[in-house]
This record gives C-alpha cells, structure tokens and sequence, in this order.
C-alpha cells in the first residue's frame, strides 16, 4: 500500500497524457468485450433486424421513405462501462458510512466521540461544496480523466488508514481519509448522467442514469450490514484487556484493507480500458459540442427553470438524508428500550434505501418506455412521500397510533418515493438544461443536496430544540419539492434533438 500511495500520484500524469490506452486522442483502436450480433434499427417500424456479425450494435436512423439520414453506434460494452462507474459510486458511499454504523464496537479501541464520528460524515457534505467547480470541469474534460481522478483518491483514502492504527495518528489519518474520499463524492455521483448520455441509446439513457445513481446509495446501505457483522461488537464493550482489544483492532484493520483493495482493482480497471467516449455516437446529442465550462456555468446561473427543479430535488433529498442520520433520536420517543430502537433504526435505513433503489430502477424503466411524463412521476412520488412522513410524524407526536408495523411501513414507503426520484430529477434537468454539459448540471444540483443536508445536520445542535421537527421539516421538504415542479417548466431538450422533432435546440430564462 506504501508503494501505490508513492507511485499512484507519480505516475497519473503520464496517464492522463496518455489519455487512452486502447487508441489515443480519446478513441478505440479495436474495441473490447467484443460480441458477434449486428443490428439495424428502423426508426419508422420501431423493429431490431439481425444482418451480418460484427462487434456493435449499429443503430441507423432512416427516414418515412427508407434514405439513410444518419448512423449511430451502440456498443455492448456500454454496460461494462456502466458497471465500473457503478462500482466506484458504490465503493465511495460505502467508505463514506464506514464508522458510523461501528462506531460503538470500536470505541474500546479509538474513544471517537460521537461528534467526531458525526465529522466523518460531514466530510461528504464539506467536500462536495470545495470540489463541485473542479468536479464539473473534469467530467466535462473527459470520462476517463474523471474515472482516473475518482478511483485514485478513492485509494489514497484506503491507503493512508492502513498505515497505523495508533492513537492518536489514527483519528488525524481518518479525517484526511475520509476527506479524500469526500472529493471524490461529486464525479462518483455526477458521472452516470454523463455516461448514459454519450454511451447509451435514447431508450435507455433513463435507466443506465438510474442504475449509475443508485449505486452510490446501496453502497450506504450495505455498509450498515457489512461493517457490523465484520467488525462485531463485543458482549463486554468495557472490556480494557489487551488481547481483545487486538482483535479488535485487527478487525477493523483487515475491514480497511478489504476496502481499500476494492479501491485498487477499481484503479487498475480503469487504467485498463475506460475511454473518454465510444468511437461513435449512440444518438445525435451525444455527437453534439457542450457549451463550454465557463459558459455553460454562466447560462445555468441564469437559467430559472434549472434553480426550480434543483431547489426541489436539493431540498427533499438533502433533508431526507439529515433525517435519517437522526432517525435513531425519532425512535427512541416511541420504542422502548434504546437497544431495541438502535437495531430498528438500522434495519430501517437499509431496507428503505434498498426499496428506494428498487423502485428507482423500476421507475427509470418506465420512464426509458413511457417518455414525456417524468414530471407526473415526481409529482405522484413527493405527493405519496409527503403523505407518508405526515404519518410518521403523527406517530412521534402520539397522535397517531404507533405500532412497529406502522413506523416500517412509514419510513420505508417515505424512504423508497424520495429515493425513488433521484434518477427522474436528474434526467429532468438534463432534458431541460441540454445542450449544457450533463456532469455540469447534476454536480451543481446534487451539490445544492449536501449544501441542504449540511444545513439540516447543523440544526441539532441548535440548545433546546429538541427533535420533533425533524419529521415536519421533512414533510414540509415534500411539499416544497410539489411546489417547485409545479413551476418546473417540462421540456425535453435533448430528446427531441434525437427523435428529430427539432435541429437546434436554445435556451429561454
């Protein structure tokens, strides 16, 4: 691990001099992960017609009267691209929620404060606001700049936690770690929109930005479930002696090293095969020139449609996540004894985030099929989730009944329609803001989600105000989302460049 950590920073610049290994300037000489099947797609009979084998998927674009009017490739590969930037989202929110959810098997050994483990988590939302400008610039520089950037500070976050496990070094280690990881937040999160727009046929664009997204999420997840059951809490927590106190130590260690090895094989797959774009186009805006950085920041600062749908998407998702770091507070009003709330806390946040996932990738299919209604989707989504956290609220207040049942079925229906929402928000406001570059706007919009999450972490710490507002502010976040789509303007910028219905595409404020 010394080693990467020496030759990784040295030898990145000469890779991205390279800028692909498999052609250079950006192209493939002979593409990877070949197949044999080659298709044509009429756009007028909407059929898939086998002809002769190659290694692509050719989509040709033909008029009412059969004259070829364009060519775009698809290439199977697509999906392998998709994985690895999955796998990166993935492995970024799993370091992120590394401590928290083991925070009191290890505190024999590290005596973290819970305002230190809470830290460790804001390092995310601190992050995200530094690096959103540098993020959006690299993205839009190329796709594998990005990929490169991401995996290799996701490396030297694993990296630099092998190196002791002494105290105090270790808590100074972890903070840098987890700041590390923390910059690489916004291209772990921003890049799926980026990569089904240059990558993925206009069919599928919502679903591969769907599966990208959530990636990032079940990584969160399943660190509630991995990092307990690697690193088990002890029946005597208290217990000073030595013997388990190196085990547990080795615990924690060999989970670090677990993860930081996912973080290598991520690095040396990009440096592999991970090019800026395919060789060909899959659709007509794919092979379009983004407005510049510059101005494409410029006219997104102006654009009003993009600040309504950002405002809503930012506010719900950002309080939804403060919320469920605090969700353990809420429980304890209603469920007896606080060692029966902590486990249901737990269970509640993995299965909500999991059904989130679900209905997301279920709705982004739907979405891909039935184009031209992402704004009812949202709006039937914030409506239900509204409708759910009111419940919930009811239930801490005691106005409600309360039975576990309820609060399962509360959180976890609130849970899986916020969550459910992420990919049609950012398909949205791509559709809206194009020909602005999509890493561009999604960073800005997901960074105004840490910037409302940082603000609702703060709150708590306000003296005596107690936590019966958390559940308002989130349903008071539902309703503001309702309001801000009904002003959202829906239109769709990019698709109609692709289905032929426009030529060019401008922006009105």
């Amino acid at each position: 691990f010394i080693v990467a950590l020496v030759l990784v920073p040295v030898l990145l610049p000469f890779v991205f001099a390279m800028t692909d290994i498999s052609g250079g300037k950006g192209r493939e000489a002979e593409p990877l992960l070949a197949s044999k099947d080659k298709y044509v797609y009429d756009a007028t009979a909407v059929a898939f017609v086998n002809t002769t084998e190659n290694d692509v998927v050719l989509v040709k674009e033909v008029d009412g009267d059969g004259d070829g009017v364009g060519v775009h490739t698809v290439y199977k590969r697509r999906w392998y691209i998709l994985l690895l930037v999955s796998l990166i989202g993935f492995t970024q929110g799993f370091i992120w929620n590394t401590y928290g959810p083991i925070s009191t098997a290890i505190h024999p050994i590290t005596h973290w404060s819970d305002g230190t483990i809470a830290l460790f988590a804001n390092w995310g939302c601190i992050c995200f606001v530094i690096a959103f400008l540098p993020s959006a610039w690299i993205i839009q520089r190329g796709c594998r700049y990005a990929a490169l950037s991401v995996t290799v500070l996701l490396v030297l976050s694993g990296g630099i936690r092998c190196v002791t496990m002494e105290m105090p070094a270790t808590t100074y280690i972890t903070h840098t770690a987890l700041f590390f990881n923390g910059l690489a937040g916004p291209i772990a999160m921003s890049m799926p929109a980026t990569i089904s727009a240059i990558w993925f046929p206009m069919q599928e664009r919502t679903l591969a930005t769907g599966l990208g997204s959530i990636a990032n999420y079940i990584g969160v997840a399943l660190s509630f479930v991995a990092g307990p059951y690697l690193v088990p809490q002890s029946s005597d927590n208290d217990d000073d002696s030595s013997a388990d106190k190196h085990l547990l130590t080795m615990e924690l260690l060999w989970y670090i090293r677990g993860t930081t090895g996912v973080c290598v094989l991520l690095l040396i797959a990009v440096l592999i095969y991970f090019p800026n774009r395919p060789p060909k186009a899959p659709t007509t805006s794919a092979s379009t020139q983004r407005t510049p950085f510059i101005s494409g920041l410029k006219k997104l600062a102006k654009l009003g449609n993009f600040w309504v749908i950002a405002t809503g998407y930012g506010i719900v998702t950002g309080v939804f996540t403060g919320w469920s770091a605090f969700l353990l507070p809420n429980l304890k009003n209603v469920i007896t004894p606080a060692t029966k709330a902590e486990s249901e806390s737990g269970w509640l946040g993995f299965y909500s985030t999991i059904a989130g996932c679900v209905i997301g990738i279920l709705v982004s299919k739907l979405a891909d099929v039935v184009r031209g209604y992402m704004k009812i989707m949202l709006l039937c989504l914030c409506l239900v989730a509204c409708g759910f956290c009111t419940w919930f609220a009811l239930i801490c207040m005691g106005v409600a009944p309360m039975s576990l049942a309820s609060i399962y079925v509360s959180v976890i229906a609130g849970g899986l329609c916020i969550n459910g929402t992420i990919s049609l928000f950012y398909e949205a406001v791509v559709e809206a803001t194009y020909p602005l570059d999509e890493g561009t706007t999604v960073t800005a919009m997901i960074t105004i989600n840490n910037i409302g999450c940082f603000l609702f972490l703060f709150l708590p710490d306000v003296p005596h105000i107690g936590n019966k507002w958390m559940n308002w502010m989130l349903t008071g976040a539902c309703a503001v989302a309702v309001i801000c789509l009904l002003f959202f303007k829906e239109v769709y910028n990019r698709s109609s460049l692709d289905t032929g219905d426009v030529l060019v595409v401008a922006h009105s404020d």
